[in-house]
């Protein structure tokens, strides 16, 4: 799942593996916006996919998203993944 996470000086992209395991990490962002621009053009270059998973840890509650390579995005009923904390994940199971 792809994670957008505030940190000191803006917020970050984080693709994590199914294990918890960040996979890469963006620049920061000073901007959510920028974040969303970020996803978007990682789905257009690397992925075939039409839609991903992102769960935007920003606010107090996480919430989740369905994000499509148009740029429209449905939020997403149900319960998200653990709010991911830079070196504080653990492996799962």
């Amino acid at each position: 799942m792809i994670h957008i996470h505030k940190s000191k000086t803006g917020f970050q992209v984080i693709h994590l593996a199914s294990n918890s395991e960040p996979l890469a990490t963006s620049e920061v962002l000073k901007t959510k916006a920028s974040c969303w621009k970020n996803i978007r053009a990682m789905l257009e270059s690397c992925f075939s996919a039409i839609t991903v998973y992102v769960q935007d840890d920003t606010p107090k509650t996480a919430v989740i998203y369905q994000f499509y390579t148009n740029g429209k995005k449905d939020k997403l009923v149900g319960y998200p993944e653990k709010k991911y904390v830079p070196g504080k994940n653990k492996k799962r199971g």
